[in-house]
């Protein structure tokens, strides 16, 4: 069996080369000499041909496949368009009831705010107030501290008088408790003193009101005469000024009786 030989295996396509090798022509000639040039190239299209459907066949299941795709897709498309409305109403009541809420919490933000504000204020004047009681207090503290002391002081003065005086034997001096005692009755003394001259002195102003309205009645009267040409008698004139002349003396002697009082 004979075979190629190398330099015609290079171009063994080229049947007109390999036909003239005398090494390869034994070879070739019982298969390409059968078949012309018309029936070769017609053999390599329709290789070319099986090839292209093959791949056509591919094609179209690949277009297959993406009319199936593109199907589903429809009827996804039609299932979403569906379900789309009851979203959007869905979604526009979300929407809304985020917006109240957002309304609501703004209000309750500012009415906190306010809170806020109004708080603050009244801790500065409870602190203004704590700071003020506190100072007063202390201040109180203090002058306790010192009358408690001018007490004791006086106590022992007053001890020390009693002292002496039960030697010598003179009257004793009362204790700073008791001259408290009678100083705090003499208080309450005078000031029911003051709430019973109170109350005569308004009963007074009563009845000078009064008398002055009767005064400014009979004045009018009198004007209301002397427009019609009655002159009043002198009697009732006099008895006017007096009455006058009593309401301011009764009225300061109250007013002093108050002042000696207190």
């Amino acid at each position: 069996m004979s075979s190629f030989a190398l330099r015609c295996f290079h171009c063994y396509k080229r049947l007109e080369n390999s036909s003239m090798c005398p090494n390869c022509r034994e070879f070739l000639l019982p298969y390409f000499e059968e078949k012309s040039k018309e029936e070769l190239l017609l053999d390599d299209i329709k290789s070319k041909v099986k090839v292209c459907e093959a791949e056509i066949e591919g094609l179209c299941k690949d277009l297959n496949a993406i009319k199936n795709d593109c199907k589903q897709l429809e009827e996804d498309y039609d299932f979403f368009d569906n379900e789309m409305p009851p979203l959007q109403d869905d979604t526009l009541e979300c929407s809304i009831a985020l917006e109240d809420k957002v309304k609501q919490l703004q209000a309750k933000t500012d009415s906190l705010f306010k809170s806020h504000k109004i708080i603050a204020e009244e801790n500065k004047i409870l602190s203004a107030t704590l700071d003020y009681v506190s100072a007063e207090m202390q201040r109180q503290s203090v002058q306790y501290e010192q009358l408690s002391i001018e007490n004791k002081n006086l106590q022992n003065v007053i001890n020390q008088l009693n002292d002496m005086k039960l030697e010598t034997g003179m009257k004793i001096v009362p204790s700073v408790n008791d001259l408290n005692n009678s100083r705090q009755d003499n208080i309450k003394q005078t000031i029911n003193k003051t709430k019973r001259f109170k109350k005569q002195f308004d009963k007074q102003i009563d009845a000078t009101d009064f008398a002055d309205n009767r005064r400014k009645s009979e004045a009018g009267d009198e004007c209301k005469n002397s427009k019609m040409g009655i002159v009043p008698p002198n009697d009732s004139k006099k008895l006017i000024q007096q009455k006058s002349k009593n309401m301011a003396k009764m009225r300061n002697g109250m007013i002093l009786n108050i002042r000696f009082d207190k």
